[in-house]
């Protein structure tokens, strides 16, 4: 089973998504001079961002965890998609400043934004996907104050650790010193987990879980993350860590984690598709 199959019975939700993220890109244009030369350029490299698609991983996660908490058949739909939408812009530009950091010639199956228009505007284009990410967040539509606020702080505070594990990363590489798996979780627990599992606590909140369900599904997201990158790792043998006899041990048991953490939720294709993400990541490693 290929992803887009696991993501079946959200389709109608995810093509929702797509036209979401469309309508978000052309919102960072309203304003401003669409003649100018300068915002031509912008424009051009941020529709170039998103001409390729990549798994939709972060968004399946929103709308799959809001689907499978939900108390009653009321479902907050629209800020489900809206935050889908959102996770992606916030998701593309933590690539775009990834590429330049790592100097990365392609980026699914693309040249790189940095290569193709340059690190000074890939730069600018990333903060600018970063800064409209939350100006779509403070204008969710039927969504109290206090949970608007609290996302701000929450996807304010993984921003800054996406940040740190980079910045921990790049101590290991200049310096060629190897981590113990420990630091190395480190690294990726901040930089990839961290946002999965905040994606997963996200669904969950606007589909107003109560906080004992709120934790269960951010530490589903936090296991499924660091398998993710283990496998990642494993596939790429670029990672700081070099022992890769452990990664894909690792990553089986963290699957095992994020398959208890949703047992107590009841059965559903939502359920089940969670869970077949997990067995998704581990299959790419054969």
């Amino acid at each position: 089973m290929n992803f887009r199959e696991i993501l079946k019975p959200i389709s109608p939700e995810m093509n929702l998504v797509t036209k979401e993220i469309t309508s978000q890109i052309h919102k960072i244009y309203e304003g401003n001079i669409a003649n100018s030369p300068y915002w031509q350029q912008m424009n051009r490299t941020v529709e170039y961002v998103f001409r390729v698609k990549g798994k939709m991983l972060r968004p399946a996660l929103v709308l799959l965890t809001g689907k499978a908490v939900k108390s009653s058949d009321e479902l907050a739909e629209d800020p489900l998609i809206q935050m889908a939408g959102a996770v992606e812009l916030i998701h593309s530009a933590s690539l775009i400043h990834d590429d330049i950091i790592d100097d990365s010639e392609m980026r699914r199956n693309q040249l790189s934004v940095n290569n193709k228009f340059g690190n000074h505007l890939a730069v600018l284009v990333g903060d600018i996907l970063y800064s409209h990410f939350f100006s779509v967040v403070t204008s969710l539509t039927a969504v109290p104050n206090h949970q608007k606020i609290r996302l701000l702080d929450m996807f304010s505070r993984i921003t800054k650790r996406m940040c740190m594990g980079e910045i921990y990363e790049e101590y290991f590489r200049s310096t060629s010193v190897e981590p113990s798996f420990d630091e190395y979780l480190f690294v990726i627990e901040n930089k990839t987990a961290s946002l999965m599992s905040l994606c997963c606590f996200t669904g969950a909140i606007l589909n107003r879980a109560d906080e004992s369900v709120l934790e269960r599904m951010a530490d589903f997201g936090l296991q499924l993350g660091l398998a993710f990158q283990l496998v990642d790792d494993y596939l790429d043998d670029d990672s700081v860590f070099k022992t890769k006899a452990v990664l894909l041990q690792k990553a089986e048991e963290f699957i095992n984690a994020a398959e208890d953490r949703i047992g107590f939720l009841k059965p559903s294709l939502n359920k089940e598709c969670l869970l077949q993400i997990g067995k998704f990541i581990l299959k790419r490693a054969e």
